[in-house]
């Protein structure tokens, strides 16, 4: 089932809920919705919002990119942020510690 989103980006209540009650409902610190972004423009957006974010924030994803659950556990390893779980289309991530004076 695709993800339909009202006008301010947001999922519809009824579209692509596969994701279980855990996954959607748990509490974050920040919500991004990524819409149908592909690959490089879904990967950029995250490193745009995640460097934004405060270390050990929990962020959840909601995306309708078909490669998003190969493409964000990839980018999660290659940049240290911790992919907590994962249950298309939601996504909860951790943001990984940074090196002092690192942003």
């Amino acid at each position: 089932m695709a993800l339909t989103y009202d006008q301010s980006g947001r999922p519809n209540a009824s579209s692509g809920r596969s994701g279980t009650d855990s996954t959607r409902d748990r509490p974050v610190s920040l919500e991004i919705f990524t819409g149908e972004l592909g690959c490089g423009d879904l990967i950029y957006e995250l490193k745009l919002q995640l460097d934004r974010a405060d270390a050990g924030a929990k962020v959840r994803v909601v995306t309708a990119d078909p490669g998003a659950p190969r493409d964000i556990p990839e980018w999660c390893k290659m940049t240290g942020h911790v992919l907590l779980e994962q249950d298309a289309p939601f996504y909860i991530i951790q943001v990984r510690n940074r090196a002092k004076g690192e942003t």
